[in-house]
């Protein structure tokens, strides 16, 4: 996809780091197989029962171990930010605008 031309050069750069960086990211997650399944399920949109389906975990494990690697997740975004600013106001500020730049 192009960038929109009233889209300013920075913003772009700024958006193409963010989705590498949540890539980078989900590739570092580790887990249980059916753990990680759910979770990648869960992140293209599927619903707790599909996700349940497909991986042959129970709704209440998949709600588990999505929201347990919902949490790994964020930790390694933040750790990678954190390893570029100065402050925790600045992290907090960066992160912001991580999640910004994603949706």
């Amino acid at each position: 996809m192009l960038p929109s031309a009233n889209v300013p050069r920075e913003t772009v750069l700024n958006r193409a780091w963010a989705k590498n960086l949540w890539k980078h990211s989900l590739s570092k997650l580790q887990g249980d197989p059916a753990h990680l399944e759910a979770f990648h399920l869960y992140v293209a949109g599927n619903d707790y029962a599909t996700i349940s389906k497909k991986t042959g975990l129970s709704e209440s494990a998949a709600k588990t171990a999505v929201h347990r690697l919902k949490g790994h997740l964020r930790d390694l975004i933040v750790g990678h930010i954190r390893d570029t600013v100065s402050s925790e106001a600045d992290l907090e500020a960066e992160v912001a605008e991580f999640m910004n730049l994603l949706s």
